[in-house]
């Protein structure tokens, strides 16, 4: 990788920080809290990615059931074809979500990814479609997933600057956030009527004071990726590494958050935003442009901000926030008056959508 000397928008950022040559393939540095990159090499190159595809794993599964962790699950057929990294999961086996996401997330058990995605949605295949589909949603532009778990495979592959977005993004999930900085969990082992101890193999929770996240990953053709999150001042900072060798993987990865986190001292946080950091997808008849509210249109779609307003039913229809995590409704106010927005025939279902991630591109 090149060092600070080649590498003139980076140093007009940092000012005199600077940092050692790296050792990958690729690497960015991102400041989450104001979406600012403050640090690129071959960031959008397209690479084999390896385990670090099991952050969209966890991302598309805890979008539509992360109020119900505690849900069984029964262990596929699909586990026997599984190779690599594993805790051995049975056929029949029956644990909970949250217990095969601590596996996947702590250890990366590839068996528990495929558990995962076929009790989410029905089979492989399927899972996989809705992975490149939040990845086209999150604005992933070189990404491509063929597999749940990162093994190698053919159009399987992503860039550091799409995983520092994918793991910003994940970050905003508390259940994710809280797995991903364990250190330890213990889950069920029923073919030795015993239990398993899950050690989180993510070195830098360790070796860097701070760092809460995010995830590993090594194959024959990825090497050594990292993607790991720190916070500092307000400014939650993720650095990426990808194409790493074995000796320099965990100092290239600490060098690259602590520059981050300097870096982004530097630049003073913005206002907060006037409305929640999310926006939602709405058909355009829906959404107009009403008090708040002020849509962008994409071709035959548009953009409305939560907390804006957007009329609907002839109802001036704000959206907001329940108290349980990631859960969205419609509610109406017609002249500075609470007014009924029942599930009106047509309303649209929202899909929630990081802002920093998409609308500040628009």
């Amino acid at each position: 990788m090149a060092s600070i000397a080649s590498a003139p928008a980076f140093a007009a950022t940092s000012g005199a920080l600077t940092l050692p040559t790296l050792h990958g393939k690729a690497a960015v540095v991102y400041d989450a809290t104001t979406g600012t990159f403050l640090y690129t090499d071959n960031g959008n190159t397209e690479l084999p990615m390896a385990s670090l595809t099991k952050m969209m794993t966890a991302y598309v599964a805890l979008r539509d059931w992360h109020d119900n962790i505690a849900r069984q699950m029964v262990v596929p057929q699909a586990v026997t074809k599984v190779y690599g990294t594993m805790i051995y999961l049975q056929p029949g086996e029956v644990y909970t979500f949250k217990q095969l996401l601590e596996a996947m997330l702590l250890v990366s058990a590839n068996d528990a990814a495929v558990a995962i995605a076929v009790n989410v949605a029905g089979s492989l295949p399927a899972f996989v479609a809705e992975m490149n589909r939040e990845a086209q949603l999150l604005g992933l532009t070189e990404t491509h997933y063929a597999d749940v778990n990162g093994l190698d495979a053919p159009h399987h592959y992503s860039s550091a600057r799409d995983l520092a977005l994918l793991g910003a993004a994940a970050m905003t999930d508390p259940v994710f956030r809280q797995m991903v900085d364990m250190r330890h969990a213990t889950i069920p082992w029923p073919a030795k009527n015993s239990v398993r101890q899950l050690y989180n193999i993510n070195e830098m929770l360790t070796v860097f004071p701070g760092a809460d996240g995010i995830k590993t990953g090594y194959t024959t053709d990825a090497q050594n990726c990292v993607v790991a999150s720190a916070n500092r001042g307000g400014h939650e900072v993720i650095a990426v590494v990808m194409g790493e060798g074995p000796y320099w993987v965990w100092q290239d990865e600490a060098a690259l958050l602590r520059y981050g986190l300097q870096a982004a001292q530097s630049d003073p946080l913005p206002p907060p935003p006037p409305t929640l950091p999310m926006v939602f997808h709405l058909a355009a008849p829906t959404a107009g442009s009403v008090g708040a509210a002020t849509p962008h249109g994409r071709g035959d779609s548009a953009w409305a901000l939560v907390a804006g307003v957007v009329a609907f039913g002839g109802i001036a229809t704000a959206i907001q926030r329940n108290r349980r995590p990631r859960r969205w409704r419609w509610r109406g106010f017609r002249q500075g008056r609470p007014a009924s927005v029942a599930r009106m025939p047509g309303m649209p279902r929202l899909k929630p959508i990081p802002y920093s991630h998409i609308a500040r591109d628009d």
